[in-house]
């Protein structure tokens, strides 16, 4: 008896330290790892805010800047969060995107992770309207319908007046249905074409925007200085040497500008209305080809009215999407197509890549859109 009470005491104490030692290893689990608690973790949306914000952070001791999607993601049209980047988000102190609709996810983000410090680059900025560009790309249609309406205008005075007076009466009442019929043509065309990938009413890509860029890095700086007041000092700091460089780098473009005298071009990406906006050049059509997609046939006749009718030398296109119709639009009239880069992605030539620090990226990509500019004046 007295044996079985002692091994029953034996069985409670060893069930009584393991109960505790247990317990201890669940609530250790359930603690976040406090290595890395002083450290703050910045992460980017894009390329483009990544390397305004490494110029911004530099060497800031303690302070950690990740760029949540890859490189070569380029801009980030319907991105969907994958686990991976929900996870790192989840982990970061402070988010840095650059706004105007592009990074469609953000409202799911702020829903989910409401004690991050989020930062939006453009958000002093006044955008390009998406209104305007539509203008732009109507106005070709507008000036051709309108010369035909004059040339039949001519026509008919030169008809005699009895005849004029029945084909009058009779063009009046085709004239009526055909312009009805051609409206709700062009609409439904227009609505079956309308390129999907809209970021909203504005368009968003500032960042090809030397003036807008440098407004961009001293938002991101003085927001950074907020979030975490302790480095405000260097985030300060950082941001002025690198706006030094960026103002030499406007300080080129305003003399690319002089030379190309505020002509009219067609673009090919909406983001080059940016980049032409500080050159001083009027877009007299935009044709959005940042992504795989047919090009209707209307669109090739549109961009060709508008390259003839505004006399346009140059078109800028991003080679990757816009080649293909570049290559048609150099054919069939006298424009040149100038492929730049919009600096969505890292460079894929890793030769290249070595060549130079990752955080003066924005400044070389840019030179060299404004050597391929030159290169054909």
């Amino acid at each position: 008896m007295m044996k079985t009470r002692t091994y029953v005491a034996l069985m409670l104490a060893v069930i009584l330290v393991l109960s505790v030692g247990l317990t201890g290893l669940y609530v250790h689990s359930q603690e976040p790892a406090t290595d890395s608690t002083e450290d703050l973790l910045v992460v980017t949306s894009f390329y483009p805010i990544y390397i305004a914000t490494i110029n911004v952070v530099g060497d800031t001791e303690g302070v950690t800047v990740k760029n949540m999607s890859e490189p070569q993601t380029g801009c980030l049209h319907d991105y969907q969060m994958t686990t991976e980047d929900m996870r790192l988000v989840s982990t970061a102190d402070v988010f840095v995107v650059n706004g105007g609709g592009i990074e469609s996810f953000i409202e799911d983000v702020v829903e989910q992770y409401k004690n991050l410090y989020l930062i939006t680059a453009t958000s002093n900025l006044e955008l390009i309207s998406e209104d305007d560009e539509e203008e732009h790309e109507h106005e070709s249609e507008k000036s051709t319908t309108e010369e035909d309406a004059t040339e039949e205008s001519t026509t008919e005075e030169s008809i005699s007046e009895e005849d004029a007076t029945v084909e009058n009466t009779t063009e009046e009442s085709t004239s009526g249905e055909s312009a009805t019929e051609a409206s709700t043509t062009e609409e439904s065309t227009s609505d079956s074409e309308e390129h999907e990938h809209d970021h909203g009413e504005v368009n968003a890509h500032a960042w090809m925007s030397v003036s807008y860029y440098r407004q961009m890095v001293s938002t991101i700086a003085a927001e950074l200085s907020k979030a975490d007041p302790a480095h405000a000092d260097e985030y300060e700091k950082n941001a002025a040497a690198y706006d030094e460089k960026l103002a030499e780098l406007y300080e080129e473009e305003q003399e690319l500008a002089t030379q190309l005298n505020g002509q009219d071009i067609v673009i090919f990406h909406e983001a080059y209305a940016y980049l032409a906006q500080d050159l001083g050049l009027d877009v007299a059509y935009v044709l959005d080809l940042d992504e795989e997609r047919e090009v209707s046939a209307g669109e090739v006749s549109e961009t060709l009215d508008a390259i003839n009718e505004h006399e346009v030398k140059y078109i800028f296109a991003e080679k990757t999407y816009g080649e293909k119709m570049g290559t048609t639009m150099e054919q069939d009239s006298d424009v040149t197509a100038i492929y730049l880069n919009p600096l969505t992605r890292s460079l894929e030539d890793e030769t290249d890549a070595q060549s130079y620090e990752e955080s003066d990226y924005y400044l070389i990509a840019m030179r060299q859109n404004f050597e391929l500019i030159r290169e054909n004046l």
